[in-house]
């Protein structure tokens, strides 16, 4: 069995190295005989890893290691550094709108949306 780990360092230097990595990392996959990905992490993945299994023909499987699929604070704490207590979406929206001073655009319904599809496509998670 052959394992290969995937390290994906984007700078944000070309808004198309997305698609030409996916495209590029396809071909080296196939060439190499990948049987299954394994997902740790999205933090900074610019590639559409559900996209990458299904073109790969292959299934995969996501290991949580924090909150991050729920909320983009990561370990679900507000912006006074405290666990947040999981409130309802409005309070989730609030605490958005605190990190979007930061520079943070972020919807938290679409932020779910996006991240359980991923887990839901997930063989295992």
């Amino acid at each position: 069995m052959l394992f290969c780990r995937l390290f994906v360092n984007y700078l944000g230097l070309c808004p198309l190295l997305p698609f030409v990595l996916c495209d590029v990392l396809v071909r080296l996959l196939r060439q190499i005989g990948i049987a299954r990905i394994h997902v740790h992490h999205i933090i900074g993945v610019p590639i559409d890893l559900k996209r990458l299994a299904a073109d790969l023909d292959v299934a995969y499987d996501v290991t949580l290691h924090d909150y991050y699929f729920v909320c983009p604070n990561i370990n679900l704490v507000d912006d006074r550094g405290r666990y947040c207590g999981e409130p309802d979406d409005s309070a989730c929206k609030r605490c958005i709108e605190v990190a979007a001073q930061r520079g943070l655009n972020l919807d938290i319904l679409s932020w779910r949306v996006k991240h359980g599809m991923l887990l839901a496509g997930a063989a295992w998670s």
